[in-house]
């Protein structure tokens, strides 16, 4: 009886692996453009035991995606989108601008060279002479997690401004019981949340996700949508309006350089609010062209064009806060 018992655990867990690397495969080629990666459950992210999941360090992909093109991204040992490793000694004379961001600042639609901050480089001091962007953007990330990458890795850099990029469902995001009932804009992943004044992880899922899983971030999206209480999640939008000012209060007390901020889409009243109470310049983005939008499995971003629109909105407001001449 025990060696039956023992032949049929091991028969299910051979095809409990099978099928995750076969979903890992197969999203190799749906999703990511025939980029084969299987010791990980995605090209553009990695688990981490302090920020949840990370973007890739010290790596470059290459892909092709069908709406958006050919697409070359590099990340440095940072996990941030450049092909250069800064120094973290500021030389005299350089400004840095250190921007924060989800997966619209981290990029990964479009190739090296497209995003809006490796434009604004470009435009502003090609050289980095005088003027240095950092990005360290990471997809999915929320305020608290944004926060605690730029107490780690930006501020050892000496940033002269921040410019952050906010997202609509940056509130799900900040709040375990709203994206847990909300049955959308859900990671499904272990996540650092700001509870009673310090970071608890927690897994906003049905199904915990003990291991860097596809098959389980499938089974918990079809589940979310059974135990979704939209209702609830709404009901909990001023708790996540406190929980994203407490981490604010909490993380920026101590940054005294300029800070702008802006939303890749629609506002949210209640988030910008939160951030202009504590020092933020809004920077207001026009409506966003059909053409400057790609939406592919599931997966709706700016393309090329639309970078360059947020670099066009984005200088000016660079430029006069950093006294810069055109």
């Amino acid at each position: 009886m025990f060696k039956i018992v023992l032949v049929q655990c091991v028969l299910l867990l051979f095809i409990m692996v099978s099928a995750e690397f076969g979903l890992r495969f197969t999203k190799s080629f749906v999703r990511d453009g025939g980029t084969v990666v299987l010791h990980r459950s995605s090209i553009n992210s990695q688990s981490d035991s302090e920020f949840g999941w990370f973007a890739p360090r010290d790596e470059q992909v290459a892909y092709l995606r069908v709406c958006y093109g050919d697409i070359t991204a590099t990340y440095n040992e940072h996990g941030q989108r450049l092909d250069y490793e800064p120094n973290t000694t500021k030389s005299v004379g350089v400004k840095r601008i250190c921007v924060v961001g989800d997966s619209t600042t981290r990029a990964y639609q479009v190739t090296d060279g497209t995003p809006d901050y490796h434009l604004l480089q470009q435009r502003l001091d090609p050289t980095r002479s005088a003027i240095e962007i950092l990005p360290m953007a990471v997809g999915g990330f929320g305020t608290l997690q944004q926060s605690m990458l730029l107490k780690k890795s930006f501020l050892s850099f000496q940033p002269d401004l921040i410019v952050w990029q906010l997202d609509n469902i940056d509130l799900t995001n900040n709040l375990f019981e709203r994206e847990n009932y909300e049955g959308s804009n859900n990671n499904f992943r272990r996540r650092p949340y700001w509870e009673d004044g310090k970071i608890v992880y927690r897994r906003p899922m049905v199904l915990p996700d003990w291991f860097d899983s596809v098959a389980l971030r499938l089974v918990n999206a079809f589940l979310s949508q059974s135990f979704a209480d939209p209702d609830r999640a709404a009901r909990v939008t001023p708790l996540a309006v406190q929980a994203t000012a407490s981490v604010l209060d909490q993380y920026l007390v101590a940054i005294a350089v300029p800070k702008v901020m802006f939303f890749s889409g629609k506002p949210n009243t209640d988030l910008a609010s939160v951030f202009i109470k504590r020092g933020f310049e809004q920077v207001d983005i026009a409506d966003m062209p059909d053409d400057h939008l790609c939406a592919e499995f599931v997966d709706m971003h700016r393309n090329s064009k639309g970078h360059e629109q947020l670099a066009d909105h984005l200088e000016p407001v660079i430029r006069r806060l950093l006294k810069l001449v055109a």
